[in-house]
């Protein structure tokens, strides 16, 4: 403990001794380099006005040309057009000792490739085409906040090299420092977590230096409690979409149970054989060692140690967790409190255990902080453990396992919930539900007419702990129930004949009591989804409604609102709109007609005197005209309407029809009429 003070001391000194590191100044200064590697032309048109103001571009044609663009000591980012690539095309940047920040742009035909790369951590970021904008500038901040990161830890040492004047001594010893810094600062969080914790009383020197370290570790405390999973949130779909959304804004592991990795767990719960949740695990999984792989290149311990052990927890079995494995193996003295706590948050509580021991037996921490740890892991370890065992037991109740099959119910998860350890009031709690549920289901299986699975329902309920008592209640009570129905039943059957007695005798909606339509409003009533209630009450509705229309159609809107009426309260009105429509256009024709004032009819005082024409040359005819009468008798606006031969004797028919006389009218306007005038030779 004496050590830690000491070299955090000597990091305060070196820090306010204007040491500072011009790099790291000068690299903050710098807009990060994004090299675009792409054979298209109008995409690198594309993306070069949307990404300008964020980094420095530079376009390769190809990635191989790409892998030569980038600069030893800096971190590039690359964004790699990688449609109808093969794997083997990405060998130059895989290769590359530079390590670049990679988004893969793909389509649906090199989505499998780009996925696989993903998972081996060699990309960080993708964008589907069409490429838009927005998730385009958000991959490219994210790789730009990595590679500056990364950069700048770079620049911290790489003064150190540069003042040794040839010295390699020294060269060589300061990243070693900066990895003692952050360790040092670890193991102060940790110390100062195990006696909050309540382990033995601290020194003084002790107590004194945890604090000046415990804000620096907070987000190790933070980073991820991935949780196991707590009973479901919702359904499985709501679940999955829940998931999804956390994959889609990055939320792997935090913040605590509103993340991926919580989420895809609770899908298993739910269905345990779920594809997409297993598989999106799998992807989880690589993801994260990626993440852990670059947050120990950035020395961001913390960080490194949440996703490696999160990452473990899907498949302690991952060949790519050996890699990182064996890097940590080189630090495990200054680390080995760390891991053990990132073991204990992501609940891999074998490998804690194995961690433990090792450091127990190497003596890596002190007895009394191993003996708080060996605490804490078994009191999670059976924590963890009566979670997941309600889980399940939520979970089978959900789906209808109530006491099958064997092996796999509600009821065997509840026993082993008990042997857990579980507590009382959990355990009575669940098994009240079971219960509950059990005479629910003897309810269900009779009203449906099942005996066997009602009485199979009761047996399980008795046997489960439910009393006597409780049990000859819900009996009585599904008695009475079955008579109900019984009942019920009988009066369907009547009231059905009856609806289709007086269908067939056309009685829709009278006699008011005893019609089609209040027979089927009847049924409705005793129960709407018993399947002779629906096939009646289709086909009085189906019958109203053609009825409705015949009498629209028959110009008698008065005869047809009763039964359009009738038809709505049978349930639904989506196909009356029309009908209500010509309902109310012919209701409204009516009421115009009935408005208008009846005349007397025209009385003609001087009818019309035609003249042969001397032109028709002794031939027959006749001239309808039409013209109006003013309220003084006159006609005026005469016109021909038709004749026969055309046009011989049309002008002596309106000089005949002007000079005709009609009786006077009271009314304010001409009114219009026809005549037919007859021509004859003499």
């Amino acid at each position: 403990m004496q050590a830690r003070s000491e070299l955090g001391a000597s990091v305060h000194n070196e820090s306010n001794g204007g040491r500072s590191s011009p790099g790291a100044g000068s690299f903050k200064s710098k807009k990060p380099l994004a090299v675009i590697a792409t054979p298209d032309l109008d995409l690198w048109a594309q993306l070069g006005p949307m990404l300008e103001s964020t980094v420095a571009l530079r376009h390769a044609d190809s990635l191989s040309t790409a892998a030569s663009l980038f600069k030893p000591g800096t971190r590039t980012i690359l964004v790699a057009d990688l449609r109808g690539m093969n794997p083997e095309d990405f060998a130059p940047i895989t290769s590359s000792p530079h390590n670049p920040v990679v988004i893969a742009i793909r389509d649906s035909a090199s989505a499998g490739m780009v996925d696989q790369l993903m998972l081996e951590g060699a990309i960080q970021a993708l964008v589907d085409t069409p490429v838009e904008s927005a998730a385009m500038l958000r991959a490219v901040n994210d790789a730009a906040r990595i590679s500056s990161t990364s950069d700048a830890l770079s620049a911290m040492n790489a003064p150190a090299a540069e003042s040794s004047g040839g010295g390699e001594e020294k060269s060589s010893k300061s990243p070693a420092m900066l990895v003692g810094v952050v360790v040092a600062v670890l193991a102060a969080a940790g110390g100062a977590w195990f006696f909050m914790k309540g382990g033995d009383k601290a020194p003084a020197a002790d107590v004194a230096a945890a604090p000046a370290a415990s804000d620096a570790a907070t987000p190790a405390a933070s980073a991820t409690t991935a949780a196991a999973p707590a009973a479901p949130v919702g359904t499985l779909d709501e679940v999955l979409e829940k998931a999804r959304l956390a994959m889609d804004e990055r939320r792997y592991i935090e913040p605590a149970k509103n993340n991926a990795l919580e989420y895809f767990r609770q899908v298993l719960v739910i269905d345990p054989g779920n594809a997409e949740a297993t598989e999106s695990m799998k992807r989880l999984g690589g993801l994260l060692i990626g993440r852990a792989r670059t947050a120990l290149d950035e020395r961001r311990f913390d960080n490194a140690l949440a996703e490696l052990e999160a990452a473990r927890s899907i498949d302690p079995n991952d060949q790519r967790l050996v890699e990182v494995d064996a890097r940590l193996d080189t630090m495990r003295a200054q680390t080995a409190l760390a891991q053990i706590q990132a073991t204990l948050a992501a609940q891999n509580f074998d490998r804690a255990q194995a961690l433990l021991d090792g450091a127990e037996k190497d003596a890596l921490l002190p007895p009394a902080q191993i003996a708080q740890l060996k605490r804490d892991l078994d009191n999670r370890r059976k924590s963890v453990n009566i979670s997941r065992l309600a889980a399940s037991v939520e979970a089978r109740l959900n789906s209808g396992r109530l006491v099958t099959p064997a092996g796999d119910s509600a009821k065997d998860a509840i026993k082993d919930l008990r042997e857990a350890g579980g507590s009382n009031d959990l355990i009575a709690r669940l098994n009240n539900d079971l219960n509950q549920r059990l005479l629910a289901s003897a309810r269900d299986a009779a009203a449906k007419g099942d005996q066997n699975a009602m009485q199979a329902a009761l047996s399980a309920a008795r046997e489960n702990g439910v009393s006597a008592a409780a049990v000859n209640a819900a009996n009585r009570e599904i008695t009475a129930a079955a008579a109900k129905q019984k009942a019920t039943n009988d009066d369907i059957a009547r009231f059905a004949k009856a609806a289709q007695d007086r269908l067939a005798a056309g009685n829709l909606i009278t006699p008011a009591n005893d019609s089609a339509a209040s027979n089927a409003e009847r049924l409705r009533q005793l129960d709407a989804r018993h399947a002779t209630t629906v096939q009646v009450v289709r086909d009085v509705r189906a019958r109203l409604v053609s009825e409705a229309r015949s009498r629209l159609t028959a110009g008698r809107p008065s005869d047809a609102a009763p039964l359009i009426d009738a038809a709505e309260s049978l349930g639904g009105d989506g196909d009356l709109g029309e009908l209500r429509t010509a309902l109310a256009a012919a209701e409204q024709k009516l009421a115009a007609a009935a408005a208008t004032p009846k005349l007397p009819p025209l009385k003609m005082t001087r009818p019309p005197k035609p003249k042969y024409p001397s032109s028709a040359k002794g031939v027959e005819g006749w001239v309808r005209v039409e013209f109006y009468v003013t309220p003084e008798g006159r006609t005026e606006r005469v016109r021909v309407m038709s004749s026969e031969p055309a046009g011989v004797f049309d002008a002596a028919a309106v000089d005949a029809m002007e000079s005709a006389r009609f009786e006077e009218f009271d009314w304010t306007e001409s009114r219009l009429a026809v005549q037919r005038i007859v021509f004859k030779p003499e």
